[in-house]
């Protein structure tokens, strides 16, 4: 995952345009990035918390904005969703204490946009 990351470092390798880094990690616990939009008028943390879980791995993940952010258009959950759906792999994707958020079925649209 983290290698997927540090590779999205231009908006032409990005899945979205913005731009990914990673800023922090520590083994299989967890990876911290960031992501400038777009626009590059924005940047957002994401982190990800690696747990073994029978036998597999449970990624719990978090994306928030690092400014003042009423109405966010999807733009975190999005942030996350394009790790998960870039780096592959990923099953059984639920959301929790999510606002904003796409249906399964539009996200690869409306996550390509952000």
């Amino acid at each position: 995952m983290s290698s997927d990351i540090q590779s999205w470092g231009s908006s032409e390798t990005s899945p979205s345009g913005g731009v990914y880094e990673l800023y922090e990690s520590s083994a299989d616990d967890y990876i911290w990035s960031q992501r400038l939009t777009r626009d590059q008028q924005y940047t957002d943390d994401q982190l990800f918390e690696f747990t073994d879980l029978n036998g597999g791995c449970h990624v719990d993940g978090e994306s928030r904005s690092e400014a003042n952010s009423v109405y966010d258009y999807n733009v975190n959950f999005c942030n996350l969703w394009n790790v998960y759906n870039g780096a592959g792999g990923f099953s059984n994707l639920e959301h929790t204490f999510c606002t904003y958020y796409v249906d399964d079925s539009e996200a690869p649209v409306t996550c390509a946009r952000y």
